[in-house]
């Protein structure tokens, strides 16, 4: 099976290229932490019906080149990426958190 691809648009935004769904977290950028948009991506195409097996490759845009770099070594699962988020603040490196989802969350 091909790799589904998701597509890193600038630091908050992330676009599944097969289906056109996009998960935009740019309103989140000035508070004191942010996530990453990949994690609330996957959980919505899970959603949408997608097998959580399904293996998935992150890349961006070559800046100022054509073509995409790859951002990670290796491809991970939508179920794996759909299980945590990734958390950055001011004072600590991004870093992984079980997702824990809450009544005000939405992706």
């Amino acid at each position: 099976m091909q790799p589904s691809t998701i597509e890193l648009l600038g630091s908050h935004t992330a676009y599944h290229v097969e289906t056109d769904e996009t998960v935009d977290r740019t309103s989140q950028r000035n508070r004191s932490t942010t996530k990453s948009a990949i994690p609330p991506l996957c959980r919505k195409l899970i959603n949408l019906g997608h097998d959580p097996d399904t293996v998935v490759h992150v890349r961006r845009a070559k800046a100022n080149k054509e073509g995409y770099v790859a951002v990670l070594k290796r491809d991970r699962t939508l179920g794996a990426w759909a299980a945590e988020d990734w958390v950055e603040s001011d004072t600590k490196s991004p870093h992984r958190k079980a997702y824990a989802p809450s009544f005000f969350a939405h992706a």
